[in-house]
């Protein structure tokens, strides 16, 4: 009803200069007293009555219909008549509207500044990256030269690793076998073509056609210290192997113009001396006639350079020296009970898409006497076991700005420097202006949380780029070269921080779109759906983080020691965690670890159980959390639309409808002349002028209490004596109608004895009544009911529910007539 009489507004009737209402045509409007007593200044309805203009009071009319009436002179207002047909206007709605469409159109703007900001911030690091080359390249080198799958993930010991370089994997075997002239350094030295064709100088190092291979491959080795075992069993066992690792590092001095290593240093020199091994073959790697003192010997002592145990296979050597070295690195048994880890590393230059690609397989011998392998077959938790077998694969431009499309792209970097700068300028001068004025804690928020978070990754972003920019000036390529160049492990290195930024930087910057989507209602419901449910959320959070912690306990306890995805407490938990949508296998497994296999019972105990608490029940209350904070939120929005006049909150279809009109009406020629910033400002002028309405609130709110008393008193005993007309109550022991038949507790204890002897001349009605209290059932008091106890008669409660009825609809009518005063009062 009140958004019809809004709806209404421009047209309803106003009063005369004499205070009566003017008769519409066809006497539609007539006159009501109100048989309230009036007080001075005030009529039956609650209005006060006084005119600005000392005008006498008038008497407010109730309006049965509502139609465009005459506009008399209302020389009070100073009016002088007008046209027949003129309709009233809203001054407060109106002034209101055109106020705040300038605070949407900023919203708006906003929104799209923040949006293109967002945009350029990625198409910079897409263009950086060149995800969909790098991705190309990547998957040659793993799964096609590596064989990340196969060969790689079937090394288990360092007999293994020797094999992978130097023989053919044979997968359906699942073995490697051969001569010691294929396996990867077969790939990489690759001797003659698939015809049979020699490989020329000129075309040696290519890898699959287009992949030239810089300087040769390095491969170090990792060795631990040892120690004297502890225990009553040291013994029997003397030896342990730490993971301490064995380092001789020189100290870095200054000469003034430069650092440099000081490799004359004593300490340095003994502990190089104490970093040699290979006792056994010490004399064969010493004597300078054999070739093993200029191949392997270095290879079995310390090389700060690389920071381990190193040798380099040069392309320029060839391909059978290459081999010949591998094979006397695995007869002087250089991988042993120290050893570590073990890594390979090589680089490449695609020219077709101007990269250089770093590649590095790393593997660890754990204390259990295996190399962590890579194991495909595995859940998705633990692919990439910790330490374990892995592929690091990095892409380089060495060469940032070359082409045409680089200078494009560096015009676009220094937008979003100044522009990065710009905002963050902003920022700090906010900061700084709140600190000054003693208001720093009304303006910071978590707005202004996340707005500076996500300003600090920018920046590290832009130092992290520059720094890439400048290593790679410093230090240019010269190829082809015989040694292993560390700049593409170092760019690599940087290359990688810079993108864990810039993750989180997109994160932050998706997170920060909530703060640009507040201005308008529709796009703001995820914030207000959030704002409603965090108190429920973050006390749902508590109790998932208690059961989803002892849950992951419990498996890592009990299947961790056999099934690798519960092997730690970290892949336990991220195990769990996928389960909840849908990773697990169905039956006794979970995780693709047969848990049945391990622990038949609780096996299934577990599975069964984590998936009813978790995925049944906690995840549905976490969605109906959400979704009662959806309905509530929704709710408000509706409230406040209609607070404004309006049905239901503005849509962005609905702004954008509004904008599209405001541009066509600025193509009018009315609209030079008639703009509404002139309307505006008129309405503020005659807003001054013309005198507020008024309205007594106190008798207005005791009108409503007494009408709401009288309606829920109503609708309560219409609701009772509806139940009373029910067919069939007096088969139905539990309803109201038997409250009619009852007794007390005196007329009980007259009856006890006749029916238990035993109780004759001994009942105490406070006894009885004290221990038949919870047993019996009491007849409700009248007044819980809302029913008249004598009214037992079926037809007199029909009559006076049709009675009630009629007087509920005559309470309504008296309400809308009360509002409909309000609104012409308002008008």
């Amino acid at each position: 009803r009140l958004r019809r009489w809004d709806l209404c507004l421009g047209s309803v009737p106003s009063l005369t200069s004499s205070g009566t209402m003017p008769m519409a045509k066809g006497g539609a409007i007539k006159a009501k007293l109100n048989r309230r007593p009036k007080s001075d200044g005030e009529d039956g309805s609650g209005y006060n009555s006084q005119s600005g203009s000392g005008s006498n009071t008038p008497k407010v009319q109730s309006v049965k219909s509502i139609k465009p009436v005459p506009r008399l002179g209302d020389e009070e207002n100073g009016g002088a008549g007008g046209r027949a047909d003129e309709k009233v206007i809203n001054i407060k709605r109106t002034i209101a509207d055109i106020e705040r469409w300038p605070g949407v159109m900023k919203g708006y703007l906003n929104l799209t500044s923040y949006t293109l900001f967002f945009l350029l911030f990625v198409f910079l690091i897409m263009a950086q990256v060149d995800v969909p080359n790098i991705a190309k390249i990547d998957n040659m080198v793993r799964h096609v030269l590596l064989d990340q799958d196969g060969a790689l993930a079937s090394i288990q010991d360092h007999g293994g690793f020797f094999d992978y370089l130097l023989k053919d994997y044979n997968s359906k075997l699942g073995a490697f076998e051969g001569e010691d002239t294929g396996g990867i350094l077969g790939k990489l030295f690759q001797l003659e073509w698939y015809n049979g064709d020699p490989i020329t100088s000129d075309e040696r190092g290519f890898l699959f056609q287009y992949n030239l291979l810089i300087g040769g491959i390095l491969i170090v080795q990792e060795r631990g210290q040892q120690k004297e075992c502890e225990g009553m069993y040291r013994l029997f066992y003397p030896t342990c192997f730490t993971t301490d690792l064995i380092t001789a590092d020189p100290p870095i001095k200054n000469n003034g113009t430069h650092e440099f290593a000081d490799l004359t240093d004593a300490d340095y020199l003994a502990a190089l001396e104490r970093s040699k091994f290979g006792d056994t073959y010490r004399t064969q790697l010493e004597d300078t006639t054999q070739r093993y003192a200029t191949t392997i010997k270095s290879s079995f002592e310390y090389d700060y350079l690389n920071n381990g145990f190193s040798t380099f296979l040069s392309l320029a050597e060839g391909t059978e020296k290459n081999l010949k070295k591998i094979q006397d690195l695995r007869q002087f048994k250089w991988l042993d009970k120290d050893t570590r880890t073990v890594s390979v590393r090589f680089t490449f230059y695609n020219g077709n898409y101007g990269k250089f690609a770093y590649a590095k397989i790393s593997m660890t011998l754990d204390q259990a006497g295996m190399y962590r392998m890579y194991d495909p077959e595995s859940g998705a938790v633990t692919m990439k076991v910790d330490g374990g077998t892995q592929v690091d694969i990095g892409a380089l431009n060495m060469e940032p700005y070359l082409t045409e499309g680089d200078f494009i792209r560096l015009a676009f970097e220094i937008i979003f420097m100044v522009w990065t700068f710009w905002l963050c300028g902003a920022y700090v001068r906010e900061l700084i202006t709140a600190a000054v004025q003693l208001r720093l804690r009304k303006w910071f928020n978590h707005w202004q949380l996340l707005d500076g978070a996500n300003y600090v990754c920018f920046i590290i972003f832009i130092i992290l780029r520059v720094g890439i920019i400048r290593k790679i000036l410093d230090n240019p390529v010269v190829v082809p070269t015989n040694e292993y160049k560390a700049i593409f492990q170092e760019v690599d290195n940087l290359t990688r921080e810079q993108l864990t930024v810039n993750f989180i930087s997109i994160l932050l910057c998706i997170f920060r779109f909530f703060k640009y989507y507040e201005f308008q209602p529709r796009l703001q419901i995820v914030n207000k759906t959030m704002g409603t449910s965090m108190v429920h959320l973050y006390h749902f959070c508590v109790i998932f983080f208690v059961i989803f912690v002892g849950f992951s306990f419990a498996a890592h306890i009990n299947f961790g020691s056999s099934v690798r995805d519960f092997s730690t407490l970290g892949h336990s938990m991220q195990a769990l965690w996928e389960s909840l949508f849908g990773n697990y296998d169905l039956g006794p497994t979970i995780g693709n670890g047969n848990l049945s296999y391990i622990n038949p019972a609780m096996g299934v105990i577990f599975f069964i159980t984590w998936i009813f608490v978790a995925a049944m029940v906690l995840m549905n209350v976490f969605v109906a959390i959400l979704m009662d904070g959806y309905a509530s939120a929704k709710e408000e929005g509706i409230a406040v639309a209609e607070k404004e006049g309006k049905g239901s909150p503005d849509a962005v279809t609905d702004d954008i409808a509004t904008f599209i009109g405001y541009i066509a009406k600025s193509f009018s020629g009315r609209n030079w002349k008639y703009s509404d910033t002139t309307l505006l400002h008129a309405l503020q002028k005659l807003d001054q002028t013309k005198t507020d309405p008024s309205v007594n609130q106190k008798v207005m709110k005791s009108e409503l209490e007494a009408l709401k008393e009288k309606r829920d008193v109503l609708s309560t005993r219409i609701n009772f004596l509806e139940q009373m007309t029910e067919d069939g109550i007096e088969e139905l022991p539990f309803h109201n109608f038997w409250n009619r038949k009852y007794v007390t507790f005196d007329e009980l204890a007259k009856v006890v004895p006749f029916v238990n002897h035993k109780l004759k001349d001994a009942v105490d009605v406070a006894e009885m009544s004290a221990t038949w209290e919870d047993t019996v059932r009491y007849v409700p008091d009248v007044d819980e009911e809302q029913g008249d106890p004598t009214l037992v008669g079926r037809g007199n409660v029909e009559t006076q529910i049709e009675k009630l009825k009629a007087y509920v609809a005559l309470i309504g009518k008296q309400n809308a007539e009360m509002k409909a005063k309000l609104a012409q009062r308002e008008s």
